[in-house]
């Protein structure tokens, strides 16, 4: 089975431009399709990018086939991928999503296809992931399992998407919020997503990653990763909705050789690489920062007017001081 690519798209042509020449050099190109959802202008300054970039769509060569879905209509990112993704679920029983600023290695269609071939009827696995994070990526020699769904590249199947759907719920953040031992599980898996917790569970925010995150750490499921990351973001350079610079994670390394999946792996966290990952977020002040929210949210009413105003101007200050 070689599993058609979902790639989401607004107004970034260099960028998607970058993520399709990395896709082409994979040896199962020729063999896929690729979907491109390509969302419209929410202001008119965005019109000529947008062309650019379908203008672009146009003349891609070297896949098996590449359908364009040119919205006539600004959707927002979350209801363009889901439209797109439930067309292609209608036609495929599993796809490999990405956005247009993922950059992959050459063996990561291998893999991501390996996986969705092996665990296509093992409902303890949700997604098979390209990406791993700089606090996680080489500590294990062969391909391991986490509690988590991370970005930039994985592998779903329709007939597990209803389960995770249900994650989306902003009910699951709060849970989360208002529970010390939900809450302490997060924090000791992935402490950076603490911050956007309470915008989930008001509404909000949608992050797929994070809420599906909450969602299988809550019932003990797993997606599959290689033990070097296949996948990165070039995105991390202030053009990104949410991710501002991060130098970092733009420069982080990309494993160009290929991972086979062994039979007998054992469906079971890798203490040493969600470790690993904690380290490398983990601080003194996130720390603090993490309890006062878990306080705030739940003692304190009107914590969130206070909140969300002050998380927007911490985030535009990083990004001025990143930039």
């Amino acid at each position: 089975m070689f599993a058609p690519v979902l790639i989401t798209v607004y107004n970034r042509a260099e960028h998607l431009s970058q993520c399709i020449n990395s896709l082409l050099r994979c040896p199962e190109a020729p063999k896929t399709v690729v979907y491109i959802a390509s969302d419209a202008a929410y202001r008119n300054e965005d019109e000529a990018s947008i062309k650019q970039v379908r203008d672009y769509i146009a003349t891609i060569k070297g896949f098996k086939d590449v359908v364009l879905f040119a919205r006539e209509t600004n959707l927002g990112s979350q209801e363009n991928y889901m439209k797109a993704r439930d067309y292609v679920f209608d036609r495929h029983p599993a796809l490999i999503t990405m956005e247009d600023d993922v950059v992959v290695g050459k063996g990561f269609m291998k893999f991501i296809n390996d996986g969705l071939d092996k665990y296509f009827d093992n409902d303890k696995v949700l997604a098979i992931c390209g990406y791993i994070m700089p606090g996680g990526d080489g500590i294990e020699e062969e391909p391991y399992f986490l509690n988590e769904q991370t970005p930039y590249g994985s592998g779903i199947w329709k007939h597990k998407e209803g389960l995770v759907d249900t994650f989306l719920s902003p009910n699951l953040a709060d849970a989360f919020l208002k529970d010390w031992k939900l809450f302490n599980s997060v924090e000791n898996q992935t402490p950076a997503n603490i911050r956007a917790l309470p915008i989930i569970a008001k509404g909000d925010l949608v992050a797929n990653d994070i809420q599906s995150l909450l969602g299988m750490n809550r019932y003990n499921l797993f997606a599959l990763f290689p033990p070097k990351t296949l996948t990165k973001s070039v995105g991390h350079d202030g053009t990104g909705m949410h991710s501002g610079v991060n130098h970092e994670l733009q420069n982080q390394q990309v494993y160009d050789g290929f991972v086979a999946i062994p039979d007998n792996l054992e469906i079971k966290l890798s203490k040493r690489v969600n470790q690993g990952i904690v380290n490398s977020q983990k601080s003194f002040l996130v720390t603090l920062v993490n309890r006062s929210i878990f306080i705030g949210y739940k003692f304190i009413p009107g914590f969130y007017s206070l909140f969300k105003p002050a998380r927007k101007m911490f985030k535009s200050a990083k990004k001025s001081l990143s930039s």
